[in-house]
This record gives C-alpha cells, sequence and structure tokens, in this order.
C-alpha cells in the first residue's frame, strides 16, 4: 500500500517541532536557577511553570514550608 502526502499536517508539524525543541532543551546545561525552580516543584507537587493552583492550596504549601502541619 502507498501513501501520497500532497500537503503538510499540522499535527504533525506541531508534534515533530515539539520534539526537537524537547531534545534541544535537554542538550543544553542547567542553570542553577533551573536546578532550584525544579527542587521546588518536586518539593510542592506543583509546576509553577504551566500550571495554575487555587489560594487554598498556595495556603497549605506555605504551612508545610515553615513546618506547622
Amino acid at each position: 500500500m502507498y501513501f501520497v502526502v500532497n500537503k503538510c499536517n499540522p499535527g504533525l508539524t506541531d508534534l515533530f517541532m515539539t520534539m526537537a525543541l524537547h531534545e534541544h532543551l535537554l542538550s543544553l546545561p542547567l542553570k542553577a536557577a533551573d536546578v532550584k525552580a525544579e527542587a521546588l516543584h518536586e518539593a510542592c507537587g506543583i509546576r509553577t511553570d504551566y500550571q495554575f493552583i487555587t489560594r487554598q492550596k498556595m495556603r497549605g504549601i506555605q504551612k508545610r514550608s515553615k513546618g506547622r502541619e
């Protein structure tokens, strides 16, 4: 069976560009700020670079960071 591609698929193009950017970012050395941000994300259980949190959840994070909980 043969397939003929006569136009660009936007979904596949986006997937390819995302994968290429990911590979590029993996090849770059980490800065101290990046290491700290990753540690924060792991400790709090949230991704501050793309995830929104509620006020109540933020208060819980603050309490845990101060050792009150």
